[in-house]
């Protein structure tokens, strides 16, 4: 099935980068989610037939994943998705160790009521995917998936109060790098419990 992209003219730079940008998001997503597992193969040509497009944006789009550490691309072998790596899975939490604090101090004396009010939000939605009645996912619901994006959102707004966009790009990678091994972890038995009101009340 072709997507339907609206835009006008798929020939200018422009709409290229705007439909890269696309693509790159909901593969992101898709990685983040489990729809695309680690090793799968994600295919230019494919890609260009589901959304209606030349193959240039599509490479840009895997060019910026690969980047990121969520794909890698090797040549005559194509694009695939990142396969688990305790190595780096250390590596990075490593490096969280030491930016993420230094985030958050320059964070806390920036968090507006609002900011205060949406995390609060974020937290009792957390807690509810916790309980026990929601333990197993309903109707097809991914509850872990529903989890790692709440937890997303809620460290994501923290850390933009910090007004370090460098910072921010990075840490935002580092965090796209382990979405594959949270995926696993949240599925462990009361493995997202650990985050509770605390969160939102040490800041």
């Amino acid at each position: 099935m072709v997507r339907k992209i609206p835009v006008a003219h798929f020939g200018s730079n422009s709409t290229h980068h705007t439909l890269a940008e696309r693509v790159r998001q909901e593969i992101a997503q898709g990685i983040r989610e489990g729809r695309y597992r680690a090793g799968d193969r994600i295919g230019q040509e494919e890609l260009a037939s589901e959304y209606g497009t030349s193959r240039f944006p599509i490479r840009e789009a895997l060019r910026q994943l690969a980047s990121e550490g969520l794909i890698t691309v090797q040549p005559h072998a194509g694009a695939r998705v990142a396969r688990l790596d305790l190595a780096e899975l250390e590596e990075v939490y490593l490096i969280r160790e030491r930016i993420d604090p230094l985030a958050v101090a320059r964070c806390v004396p920036n968090l507006s009521e609002e900011d205060l009010t949406a995390l609060e939000l974020l937290v009792v939605q957390m807690e509810t995917l916790n309980s026990p009645t929601q333990q197993a996912p309903t109707d097809g619901e991914d509850n872990v998936g529903k989890w790692i994006e709440l937890d997303r959102v809620f460290h994501l707004i923290t850390f933009k109060r910090a007004q370090l966009p460098g910072l921010l790009a990075y840490i935002h990678n580092l965090w796209n790098r382990t979405q594959k091994y949270w995926r696993i972890y949240g599925q462990l038995p009361n493995a997202t419990s650990h985050h509770d009101r605390r969160s939102v009340g040490g800041v």
